[in-house]
């Protein structure tokens, strides 16, 4: 077979393989394993085969693979007002999901 390479214990499939769609289809739709996200399901994957830009072929994945975002930084307490309705803030919440 032209398009697997056997090497300790892994396997490793060319460019061009259809091969390739096929793993990751199953990975994705097997009843048994179901999508449990990108890193299990990549780990899942890596266990058995791999490829050149394995991690970044999948259009799942890559969908569904959360954001990088930096942490917050720290919060600024507000000054304390020296009497009642002296001061009055509001926090607004945007970018939530719509369900």
């Amino acid at each position: 077979m032209d398009e697997v390479i056997y090497y300790k214990g892994c396997i490793f499939l060319v460019h061009n393989s259809q091969l390739r769609e096929d793993v990751l289809q199953a990975s994705h739709d097997s009843p048994f394993s179901g999508y449990q996200g990108f890193k299990k399901t990549y780990m899942a994957v890596r266990e058995r085969f791999t490829w050149k830009g394995l991690k970044g072929e999948c259009e799942a994945c890559q969908r569904n693979k959360g954001e990088l975002i930096y942490p917050a930084r720290l919060l600024q307490s507000l000054p304390i007002p020296e009497g009642k309705w002296e001061s009055i803030s509001m926090d607004f919440i945007t970018g939530l999901p719509i369900v």
